[in-house]
């Protein structure tokens, strides 16, 4: 989705967002049930994983869109869709609340500033792989045989 198209998005962009957050949600859920096999913390580090992963990859999709025209075409789909739907603040602050309330004060101060700063170093990591994937060489050149090939130009009138 460009940025025009946030401001109107068109039916293909709320399919994909809407199949992606599906999608998404069901790979949150397999993370949190898998790291809740291992123990009574588990839900609380599966979550974080989830969110730490998610940043990461939404850093890397949104550095790669910027080089790669055929990754922009799925920032929809797989941003605002799969990773918005696999990471959750809703219940990080669920978890930080809860492990306040029974007096984890440390426990809830350290998910909390834990989550959002490594949120933003994961982030940032991934924007900048993701940007150096179109920069191989890292001179600030873009590789275009990422890019889209450039339109044809129309037939000269009169030709078949």
């Amino acid at each position: 989705m460009t940025t025009s198209a946030a401001a109107h998005p068109t039916r293909r962009d709320l399919a994909d967002v809407a199949f992606g957050g599906a999608a998404g949600a069901l790979l949150r859920g397999a993370v949190v049930s898998g790291a809740t096999l291992a123990g009574a913390a588990g839900a609380v580090l599966g979550v974080l994983a989830a969110n730490l992963i998610g940043a990461a990859a939404l850093g890397w999709l949104l550095g790669r869109s910027r080089t790669d025209a055929r990754v922009a075409r799925w920032t929809a789909f797989l941003g605002s869709g799969v990773l918005g739907a696999f990471t959750t603040f809703s219940t990080l602050a669920d978890q930080v609340a809860r492990a306040a309330a029974s007096g984890e004060v440390a426990v809830a101060v350290l998910l909390a500033v834990g989550s959002v700063s490594g949120g933003v170093v994961a982030a940032a990591a991934g924007l900048h792989l993701g940007s150096r994937d179109g920069d191989p060489a890292g001179d600030g050149r873009v590789d275009r045989t990422l890019q889209d090939p450039a339109p044809q130009d129309p037939a000269p009138e009169g030709s078949p």
